[in-house]
């Protein structure tokens, strides 16, 4: 009898009882197929005292059909009954948040399985090898604040998933995923502000004229650009900043490294209006560092470093959104502003986007960093996000506003994932 035994994202395992018969036993042959295709893979040389195996190098979220015989000296069996396994979907993709002398706030993509129940963290002191904090979050969270840590160290976090367990699943009732690869984020200064506070001004962002060029900071040094989204394919890494508050920033520079190596590549001449980096060429499946920061002519600021996986595989067949926009300007008493999400092709099948909306100044009805979730329907190319201006007799200074798209389940960004309108005063 075949039975299923312990799956992950890429992998599957499987048990069976030996066959009662007088006959020697010379092995076994295992044979494999995702449930969609039709050609068998088969696996042979299986020993004779083995009744488990492992099939590895599989996609994630998918279901398999897998059917064992058994060969003896000069004969062998017929294929068993055939079993339906599926693998689970690939572990959250975790981004670093806000961050505080004492905590930080990471989030993350929502788990794709059926059972799923909920969700562990776990964090540490990057210097440490023992893992020192773990928490249990409602399966309806993806975003928590580790609090109780200590200013100014960087902290290593990671996430997976909890499972109910279901029958056609892979595992048992009350398994948990595989760990995420983890991020870096580092708690500021105990002196510092926090980055970004939560409204109506983020701290760490610039506030940019309609020409692009800020307004003098009374700030002597440097600090790090907040990072708030690293999204990964296969071959690439995108990292995601806000700009620093100061103008005297020329541009940006960007290292990475795989996380075993001792030496960073460097990527220089970012334009100081950028505020997004794609590293391409990455192999699947590696765990790489990023790291970001400011420079003004000779002087470079601090570091913001992020961990990040590459994944194992990537479905090009998943729709990929690109921001634009609705109009390239607004006026604070237009009361509403829009961002248009796109893709190539129109979308199979309904499904939600997330999209980080910021300001640099206070024009927004929800001042801050905030998530929008909004609504693809089947058959559609183009989504609305709307933002609501907040109408007031304040004369302040013009602001941009920017849009980014979250990586989330069943989609991609696109060759344009972020964008920004100008929103001017009105009084």
């Amino acid at each position: 009898m075949l039975l299923p035994g312990e799956g992950q994202s890429n992998s599957v395992t499987v048990t069976w009882t030996a066959p009662d018969t007088d006959l020697e036993i010379a092995g076994y042959e295992l044979r494999w197929r995702a449930a969609a295709d039709t050609r068998w893979r088969v696996i042979p040389g299986i020993a004779s005292t083995q009744t488990t195996y492992t099939i590895t190098e599989l996609d994630p979220g998918t279901a398999y059909q897998v059917e064992v015989r058994t060969q003896f000296t000069g004969a062998r069996s017929g294929w068993s009954h055939s079993i339906t396994i599926k693998t689970r979907h690939a572990p959250p993709a975790l981004s670093p948040g806000h961050r505080t002398p004492n905590s930080v706030t990471v989030t993350w993509t929502p788990g794709e399985d059926a059972d799923l129940a909920g969700y562990e963290l776990r964090w540490r002191a990057a210097t440490d090898t023992r893992w020192r904090g773990e928490a249990s979050i409602a399966s309806t969270e993806t975003t928590y604040t580790i609090t109780g840590l200590d200013a100014g160290v960087e902290y290593a976090v990671q996430v997976r998933v909890r499972y109910a367990g279901e029958a056609g699943e892979a595992g048992e009732a009350g398994e948990a995923g595989e760990w995420s690869h983890g991020v870096m984020v580092e708690t500021t200064e105990a002196s510092a502000p926090a980055a970004p506070p939560p409204s109506p001004s983020p701290s760490g962002v610039r506030a940019l004229s309609p020409s692009g060029l800020g307004t003098p900071s009374p700030q002597t040094t440097l600090g790090a650009p907040w990072v708030y989204q690293v999204s990964a394919t296969a071959t690439s890494v995108t990292t995601f900043w806000l700009p620093v508050l100061d103008d005297a920033v020329t541009g940006f520079e960007l290292e990475w490294r795989w996380d075993s190596a001792a030496a960073w590549t460097s990527v220089t001449g970012i334009a100081a209006t950028a505020t997004w980096h794609t590293v391409t060429g990455l192999e699947p499946g590696e765990g790489y560092k990023v790291r970001v920061r400011a420079v003004a002519g000779s002087v470079a600021g601090a570091w913001w470093t992020s961990a990040v996986g590459t994944a194992a595989s990537v479905s090009s067949s998943e729709p990929a959104f690109s921001v634009g926009w609705e109009n390239t300007s607004y006026a604070e008493g237009d009361g509403e502003m829009a961002f248009i999400l796109s893709t190539e092709d129109p979308v199979p099948e309904a499904l939600t986007v997330r999209v980080f909306v910021v300001e640099c100044g206070t024009m927004l009805e929800s001042p801050g960093l905030h998530q929008v979730d909004v609504a693809a329907a089947a058959g559609r190319s183009e989504v609305r996000v709307a933002v609501a201006l907040q109408a007031d007799t304040v004369d302040e200074p013009d602001c941009v506003v920017f849009a980014t798209v979250i990586v989330g389940a069943g989609y991609r960004f696109g060759s344009s994932p972020t964008a920004t309108i100008t929103v001017s005063d009105d009084d």
